[in-house]
């Protein structure tokens, strides 16, 4: 039974990883798409 638990843990822990990096990259797709659409907003309104 250990030795199978081990397995799933390290199957599972680079999901984990690999989740937490593509959320970090879409914050800051967010963060930038929200930030160059605020520019484009108030220049054209000016």
């Amino acid at each position: 039974m250990e030795q199978t638990n081990l397995e799933v843990t390290q199957e599972v822990t680079p999901t984990k990883q690999a989740f937490g990096e593509d959320f970090a990259y879409l914050a800051i797709s967010a963060i930038v798409l929200t930030a160059y659409t605020a520019i484009n907003l108030s220049l054209f309104i000016v």
